[in-house]
């Protein structure tokens, strides 16, 4: 019975990290496409506006993603160190990943902007 219970966990746990990453690839996606419409402002005042509704939007946003990742990864290590490490660092490069998106879209927005 126990051997089941720890199956249908350990199961339920590898769902919410594939949940949580599957989600944080999407907001990445979006905020490439934010960042996107931010690099191809032509004028000082639509950037500054786009920027600042983009910055209370990535707050909430970020808060989202994170909170999602942490609820995916909030399964038991079993007393070994190796899988909370591993774990730590998927999550700190998936923020990071997630965090880099918006100014790379930005970055693309403008050089195709200057470009065309």
């Amino acid at each position: 019975m126990e051997e089941t219970t720890n199956y249908a966990m350990a199961e339920s746990s590898e769902g919410s990290l594939l949940k949580s990453l599957t989600f944080a690839v999407a907001m990445s996606f979006h905020s490439i496409l934010e960042g996107f419409a931010l690099g191809v402002q032509n004028t000082t005042a639509r950037i500054v506006t786009l920027f600042v509704s983009l910055i209370l939007h990535k707050g909430v946003e970020a808060f989202s993603v994170g909170l999602q990742i942490s609820k995916g990864n909030s399964n038991k290590t079993n007393g070994m160190g190796a899988d909370l490490d591993l774990q730590l660092k998927a999550v700190v490069a998936t923020i990071l990943i997630y965090a880099l998106m918006t100014p790379l879209g930005s970055g693309l927005g403008t050089l195709l902007k200057v470009i065309f």
